[in-house]
């Protein structure tokens, strides 16, 4: 089946539409959000939540302690250099006030999935009959990138982002031990949700956390033994291992 035409340049036309580009940037509004409350946790010592307005693209750091708005400078003036990228400009502050209420990091990832799904799971979905493996990636700068691989295998490019996708041509849509490896690196480099959609479904890893050494090399390690599972109960059992990391959720839609 061919992978481009009329037909299929209709839906990555849908990619390119400003309703497409407001959320990506809600989107990487979301997942500074999550790097600034943690952060700002480890920097400051206190425990505090995040809340984010979308629409106002404003963070506020909900610290009801005593705000430490020099650490809020330090995440400002590092966290560029922290992900390799420049980012979406989003307001970030702080408030004490303790009739305000915000999120955590796992509802961050929620909130991120969600938003990436309705915008670009169908376009993926229609992508992934083609034959071909696609991906498409939202950088920290609210932009989108997407491109095609080969017919069995994507080389998934080093481009720091928020949430990454990619497509497989087969109805299955669980991990590969190479798609684990990929997760840990885009983890590692500062990324929070990679999806990867089949015609029939869509699998989520996601962080629900800040990243723990030891779910990074777990993760690792679960990507080799998937690599050579024997058959598809031995992988299975493989899998089953993802959710049960501290800092990881794995989920099917």
């Amino acid at each position: 089946m061919p992978s481009r035409g009329p037909y299929m340049d209709q839906w990555l036309r849908t990619l390119d539409t400003e309703n497409s580009k407001r959320i990506a940037s809600k989107i990487a509004c979301l997942g500074i959000a999550f790097h600034a409350l943690s952060y700002y946790e480890e920097d400051c010592g206190h425990n505090a939540e995040v809340k984010i307005d979308l629409e106002e693209d404003s963070i506020t750091i909900l610290d009801f302690q005593e705000c430490c708005n020099d650490s809020i400078e330090a995440f400002r003036r590092s966290f560029g250099k922290i992900i390799g990228a420049p980012y979406y400009d989003c307001q970030i502050g702080c408030s004490s006030d303790i009739a305000s209420t915000g999120e955590k990091y796992s509802s961050i990832t929620q909130h991120i999935t969600r938003l990436f799904l309705s915008a670009y799971r169908s376009v993926l979905t229609q992508l992934a009959i083609t034959g071909y493996e696609y991906f498409l990636i939202v950088g920290w700068n609210g932009e989108i990138a997407y491109g095609r691989g080969g017919e069995t295998r994507i080389h998934l490019p080093l481009i720091p982002g928020v949430a990454m996708a990619h497509t497989h041509p087969s109805p299955f849509c669980y991990p590969s031990g190479h798609d684990l490896r990929s997760s840990a690196d885009f983890f590692s480099s500062g990324g929070l949700v990679e999806v990867i959609v089949s015609s029939n479904c869509a699998a989520v890893i996601r962080l629900t956390r800040p990243l723990s050494e030891d779910d990074y090399w777990k993760l690792i390690e679960l990507s080799e033994k998937a690599k050579k599972s024997r058959d598809y109960e031995n992988y299975l059992s493989v899998l089953n291992e993802v959710p049960k990391l501290s800092s990881i959720a794995f989920e099917v839609f």
